[in-house]
């Protein structure tokens, strides 16, 4: 009996060194597009599976590490390769969403009646208010888009 038992899942590393032979680094250029049909053939799991949701998330942190290569999807379709500019954009997205959570945990923290806290709770919640106006007020810094100079 030759089977072997893993108590944290399946490990992820030869599905991701398999997906970096056929995808290799120097090939992610931008506007590189993988569909997700790929990929799956590639590791062997279905597309919308947990193993392929697993394994390709793997896949783009460890290019992203490594490389500052950012892929990014194209939802229901396949993985992109972003451009500089695709990626300042994404930044961009990213803190706005980061700011509506906060505009969120700003408001459900609002509700909180503070008699009913323990000193301790009480630091907590004015920390987090505290990082909640600087999310926010982070968040409605908006970059303007700008056109290369001739």
């Amino acid at each position: 009996m030759n089977e072997k038992v893993y108590f944290g899942g399946l490990p992820t590393e030869p599905d991701v060194k398999a997906l970096r032979s056929a995808f290799p680094d120097h090939a992610l250029v931008p506007g590189k597009v993988i569909a997700y049909g790929e990929a799956s053939d590639v590791i062997r799991a279905p597309y919308g599976s947990a193993r392929f949701q697993t394994v390709t998330s793997a896949w783009r942190r460890i290019v992203e590490k490594e490389t500052n290569k950012i892929i990014d999807v194209i939802p229901g379709e396949a993985f992109v390769v972003l451009s500089e500019s695709e990626k300042v954009d994404l930044g961009g997205k990213k803190l706005r969403e980061a700011g509506m959570a906060a505009r969120r945990s700003f408001v459900i923290c609002a509700r909180v009646d503070v008699l009913g806290l323990k000193e301790e709770e009480r630091l907590r919640l004015s920390h987090l208010q505290d990082v909640q106006g600087k999310v926010i007020a982070a968040a409605q810094l908006r970059g303007k888009k700008r056109l290369p100079s001739a």
